[in-house]
């Protein structure tokens, strides 16, 4: 697996982030030691007014989830997915 799906479900008071749990267990055997998350959540008095993907979040936001550092995941993880789970679209970045 080179690439990471995130979840990311829009809520009435934020968003929240979550992997699988087939993907926690992969990142936990590939970087031993890391702590991935399930789930994050990030309140709207943080995150309005923005689009979310648009404004660069999801750069802070799937390291905090994967419990790995970004130059550590950029030597085995190709690509990090954002699917939406109301609409189905995909923003991929590059770690």
């Amino acid at each position: 697996m080179s690439a990471i799906s995130i979840i990311v479900y829009k809520e009435m008071d934020g968003f929240t982030f979550s992997i699988l749990p087939s993907v926690r267990e992969f990142i936990k055997k590939l970087f031993p030691g890391s702590q991935p998350a399930s789930r994050m959540h990030i309140g709207f008095e943080t995150a309005s007014n923005f689009d979310l993907l648009e404004s660069g979040i999801e750069k802070q936001i799937y390291p905090t989830l994967l419990g790995v550092e970004k130059e550590e995941l950029k030597k085995q993880i190709t690509d990090i997915e954002f699917v939406n789970y109301q609409t189905g679209k995909v923003e991929k970045i590059h770690p």
